[in-house]
């Protein structure tokens, strides 16, 4: 369950990080949110 609660908290961290970087871009936010996850 560990490795799943870091995943969770990096994909939280790269959606903000992306939110900074691209205030207006909203394709990043969908790329980002495509990411499959198991």
């Amino acid at each position: 369950m560990d490795f799943a609660k870091s995943l969770a908290r990096n994909r939280r961290k790269r959606y903000e990080d992306e939110k900074e970087t691209n205030q207006n871009s909203r394709s990043s936010f969908y790329a980002w949110w495509n990411v499959p996850s198991f």
